[in-house]
């Protein structure tokens, strides 16, 4: 098999959360940031544009999300973030189209890092942190992240006096991971220990010369999306998620094609899809664990099996009950309503079945092409 291109920020890739650290000494890099961009602090009534820069960048799906994070990691510490919060601001110039009346007034934050601490108290080294990385998606590859970085370092060393900085990052953004490396952070001995299947996936993607006594995973380790062939009821408590009656999923389950994806060595989604004939082929089941839904882990299983079979099938073809959050989902996902069975859920199955405070009664089928 062969990897696809990864994003940035992919979940097509194995999660294994990450940990360097790098000693600040007077051999910090220096780097400038490109001519147009500018560093400012935090100032109060900045939350807004961090969790705009995280979200762009991947990091949340939804402004709630950004705000429960902002209240986890900096909530009660605002104060504090006058001196250690940093933005990139963009000059109107240094748009990719200033002329775009979307964009606001020059000054625009485009990207951040926090010099920070371990706020949850599980640090025995009591290092400086690098905390939230993000850049604006339009705004990624212009150079920012290194200047950035290095500045965020340089206050953390000077500012406030410390010797050594860390920074909890995962495989899944291995770009930035490749950064950190070039910018001479090194795994730190407990990271390899414990997630040393992470590293290894690391060294498959990026090659990257601090990490040469690290064997790269094999490319079918690096995915974090497989096809299961056997055993499939051992995933039935994620297919009754979406389906909630089992003698319904007995109906496709076997002739159909089960992928599931995995964080570490957890099953968080799975996939069931089956050839209908004339080039179509259905979703037939598709869930995310409680605990891992809204982190992007449904659409990314769609993007593989859509990836996977375009050229094999036209049409990418899923039937759904009329949710008011299933049916926006997939509309999100690409895709648009073809037709629909009126009372379908309540004719064939033998409980009602609610989703978003509605009764589901009709069946959805929607369309995506290949």
């Amino acid at each position: 098999m062969s990897l696809p291109k990864f994003e940035n920020l992919d979940s097509r890739i194995t999660y294994y959360p990450l940990q360097l650290r790098r000693k600040l000494d007077h051999t910090l890099p220096v780097i400038e940031l490109p001519q147009g961009f500018h560093f400012v602090f935090y100032q109060p009534g900045d939350r807004d544009a961090w969790i705009e820069i995280e979200k762009s960048a991947g990091e949340f799906s939804t402004y709630q999300e950004g705000l429960q994070a902002w209240q986890n990691y900096y909530g009660g510490h605002e104060d504090e973030l006058t001196r250690r919060m940093i933005f990139v601001t963009a000059d109107a110039e240094s748009y990719p189209d200033s002329s775009n009346a979307s964009y606001p007034a020059a000054g625009r934050k485009v990207a951040t890092a926090t010099a920070y601490y371990d706020n949850f108290g599980r640090d025995p080294y009591h290092d400086g942190w690098l905390h939230w990385v993000s850049v604006r998606k339009d705004f990624q590859g212009k150079g920012l992240s290194k200047p950035l970085i290095l500045h965020t370092l340089d206050i953390l060393r000077d500012d406030f006096k410390e010797s050594y900085a860390q920074i909890p990052t995962q495989c899944t953004t291995w770009l930035a991971v490749k950064v950190y490396l070039d910018l001479g952070f090194l795994p730190m001995e407990e990271s390899l220990k414990k997630d040393y299947m992470g590293w290894r996936i690391v060294k498959r993607l990026t090659d990257h010369p601090a990490l040469a006594g690290i064997e790269a995973a094999p490319d079918e380790e690096v995915l974090s999306i497989r096809e299961v062939t056997k055993n499939k009821k051992d995933y039935l408590d994620l297919l009754l998620l979406a389906d909630e009656q089992e003698d319904m999923i007995d109906r496709y389950l076997e002739r159909g094609t089960m992928f599931v994806k995995k964080e570490e060595n957890t099953a968080v989604a799975e996939c069931v899809v089956t050839d209908e004939g004339g080039g179509i082929l259905e979703i037939q089941n598709l869930a995310v664990r409680p605990a891992y839904q809204g982190k992007g882990h449904g659409k990314a299983i769609i993007e593989y099996v859509a990836d996977r079979y375009k050229g094999s099938y036209s049409v990418l073809q899923v039937g759904t009950g009329d949710s008011p959050l299933t049916v926006p989902f997939y509309q999100h996902c690409g895709f648009t309503i073809h037709h629909v069975i009126p009372n379908y859920i309540v004719d064939h199955y033998r409980q009602p079945i609610f989703e978003g405070g509605k009764q589901l009664k009709d069946k959805v089928y929607l369309w995506r092409k290949l």
